[in-house]
């Protein structure tokens, strides 16, 4: 097989593995924090224990994230080192600034959420809440902004839009020298690049709705195990209206990085939303499937439903991939079904926690075990949502790793296959590992009690 094939099955399953807990920490990191405001204002017990029962299982979520995330620098070396020699001064510098502050500021103060509750008081023990939030989602920021760079690192549409556009110093922070070594000018427009905002949105949103429906199937465990009722009402309802609020939100968010891709990445919309051929009235398409042979998509479709979208009316001209040289299309049928896999579940959830909100302050809640039993089988369906929208926008990018700047062959390392194909095994073997013990560990520490 080829290198760089095995290398990017290699880095996908490494990352695809790690970013089930990135997502966790973000949610459980903004129920923590909820719940201690609340105890902090009005002193009751119960959020006191709701928190203190999160932060336990925050404090697996986390260890399990660091596990799977060591492996993410070696790959860069190992996997991408052209990528990493050409790139270094602007994706390194923002790997060190991530290590350097968030990760350390999130490792700090969790240690005091698990420990510290009996030695400080309740408004430092309420500022590390905060600041494990805060630690987090600035984590988040950097990563996303380094991902969106790679994404998006010009500064001007109609420049990207270019077949060979040339980065400018000024206009995007950064240009490449003689010697093919990326140069950094201004970190600033590197890091807000184009899409790093919309994405840390719809990234951050999606991580809350995980840890909301995370907490919510859980809640729904000790209901129909009729275990802590009175607390476990009490986790049902926080769940049920963050989950509500972030799986309504989700579609808008989506959305606007769907056109944001629409306006910087060329392939990559027409590539998600199966179409072909540039046309006016082009349906939006629920579920379905693609024949990139006949260049052809089939399925159930709302009729005009993606140029009312992105036009506000039937007759507007939705760009085809056949505005783009067949060479630039991404996997189009890997890419659609990714896509829509995520809406779909979005829809799931969306009506879940609908339901769940509606019956969360009835009297007989716990006697809905229908609504329990669907909150609780509903906990992997964000995490699935999640790999599927990476997945869409990964595979998307292809075949670039920066955007019209470094193609994917021209970024891997100039290894025999065998090499990766050694250690490609053995990494699997070490992330099912992983996933065995956090599937039999997680489940564990839940049912442990709300205390």
């Amino acid at each position: 097989m080829d290198a760089v094939l095995l290398s990017r099955m290699q880095s996908g399953l490494s990352i695809g593995v790690h970013f089930i807990f990135p997502g966790l920490t973000l949610g459980l990191a903004l129920f923590i924090l909820l719940a201690e405001s609340v105890y902090l204002k009005t002193d009751r017990s119960l959020y006191r224990d709701i928190s203190a029962f999160t932060s336990r299982l925050l404090a697996l979520i986390f260890a399990f994230g660091v596990a799977t995330g060591l492996i993410l620098p070696f790959s860069f070396g190992s996997n991408w080192a052209e990528f990493s020699k050409a790139t270094g001064p602007i994706f390194g510098t923002t790997l060190a600034v991530e290590g350097i502050t968030a990760f350390t500021l999130e490792s700090v103060f969790i240690g005091i959420l698990l420990f510290g509750r009996n030695r400080v008081g309740k408004s430092t023990y309420w500022l590390s809440a905060l600041l494990v939030f805060v630690g987090s989602h600035l984590s988040a920021l950097v990563i996303i902004s380094a991902n969106s760079w790679m994404q998006t690192p010009f500064h001007d549409a109609a420049v990207a839009a270019l077949a060979h556009p040339i980065p400018d110093a000024v206009r995007d922070g950064f240009y490449i020298d003689a010697n093919g070594q990326y140069v950094l000018t201004n970190y600033r427009l590197v890091f807000f690049n184009p899409s790093t905002v919309a994405r840390f949105l719809h990234t951050v949103t999606a991580a809350w709705l995980t840890g909301a429906v995370f907490m919510l199937g859980i809640a729904a465990w000790y209901l129909l195990h009729e275990r802590d009722t009175d607390k476990a009402r009490i986790m049902f309802r926080m769940a049920a209206v963050l989950s509500f609020l972030t799986a309504i939100a989700q579609p808008m968010l989506g959305d606007a990085q769907v056109q944001q891709a629409g306006k910087w990445q060329g392939a990559k919309k027409p590539a998600m939303e199966g179409v072909f051929v540039t046309r006016t009235h082009a349906p939006l398409y629920v579920a379905g499937w693609v024949d990139s042979t006949r260049r052809e998509t089939h399925g159930l479709a709302v009729p005009s439903g993606t140029s009312v979208l992105d036009g506000d009316s039937p007759t507007f001209e939705v760009a085809g991939l056949d505005r783009y040289p067949e060479s630039e299309w991404p996997r189009v049928g890997i890419t659609f079904q990714a896509f829509h896999l995520m809406v779909l579940i979005g829809g799931v959830l969306i009506g879940v926690c609908a339901a769940a909100v509606a019956f969360a302050w009835r009297d007989n809640l716990a006697r809905q075990r229908w609504l329990l039993r669907a909150c609780l089988a509903a906990i992997p369906l964000p995490i699935l949502a999640n790999e599927a929208g990476w997945l869409a926008a990964e595979f998307g990018r292809q075949p670039w790793t920066v955007w019209k700047l470094m193609r994917t062959t021209q970024a891997a390392s100039r290894i025999p296959a065998g090499y990766v194909a050694f250690s490609l095994p053995v990494i699997s073997l070490a992330l099912l590992g992983l996933l065995i013990l956090f599937v039999r560990w997680a489940p564990r520490l839940a049912k442990k009690g709300i205390r």
